[in-house]
């Protein structure tokens, strides 16, 4: 987040930054600190959790090399950020009802 900028703007920007697209219709669903370990240093995180849509064509930022769609199911069983798992399946009921 950029200092002063609300979660929502946050989405909306790294979305656009990172593909290209406009985050729309977000709705939020929940929220998690946690400590973490990666590239051999602390980080306190928190994790915003939206649900939304996106509008326009993916072209990915030089950052990254590849994107794919999952269904919630199976993204769960992907190798992702640690405790991201956990986040989700926590809020999995309010992800599919909202």
């Amino acid at each position: 987040m950029e200092w002063g900028e609300a979660p929502e703007q946050t989405i909306q920007r790294e979305v656009l930054e990172e593909t290209c697209c406009t985050a729309r219709e977000l709705g939020f669903i929940g929220f998690q600190t946690v400590n973490i370990q990666a590239r051999g240093k602390d980080f306190h995180v928190l994790r915003l959790l939206f649900k939304g849509t996106i509008a326009g064509e993916i072209r990915l930022s030089s950052e990254h090399e590849d994107f794919a769609w999952w269904a919630l199911k199976e993204a769960l069983k992907q190798d992702l950020t640690v405790g991201l798992k956990e986040f989700i399946s926590q809020n999995l009921e309010k992800i599919q009802h909202s």
